[in-house]
């Protein structure tokens, strides 16, 4: 009696062990293919000032030039195109790309991936927040 009490637990907890392992397989393919991970959420803030806006109507998509908001010598600059799936919002409230200034104080969540070119791009963009308007 005692050895099938024992089997039974092995095995459900050989089964939550192999469903958790898949779990993280699916959610790390989905964080390496730039879309939001179900489970392990990585939530990382940029922060920056717009210096350009691209507002192309047509073939290119809308896009702003962000430098970093540091008081270092090098700040680096990223390119962020702006698709429908981002959430852009000011004072808590939902926003228009044509509601950004350049000089805006903005702040940018995404997953943490980069692509490494110049200028920058911030990949798995959730939301940009206006911080501080342009006046």
């Amino acid at each position: 009696m005692m050895k099938k009490k024992f089997k039974i637990i092995l095995i459900v907890v050989l089964v939550l062990f192999i469903l958790i392992g898949l779990l993280y397989i699916l959610d790390f393919i989905r964080f390496i293919n730039d879309e939001i991970p179900l489970l392990f959420h990585i939530d990382v803030k940029y922060e920056g000032m717009i210096i350009e806006i691209n507002d192309h109507k047509g073939a290119y998509p809308t896009g702003i030039l962000v430098e970093e908001n540091k008081k270092e010598d090098f700040k680096s600059k990223v390119l962020i195109t702006l698709t429908d799936n981002i959430k852009l919002e000011y004072k808590g409230k939902s926003i228009n790309v044509s509601d950004f200034n350049i000089g805006d104080i903005i702040e940018v969540s995404y997953n943490g991936n980069e692509n490494q070119t110049s200028p920058g791009t911030l990949l798995g963009i959730t939301k940009i927040k206006i911080i501080k308007k342009q006046k």
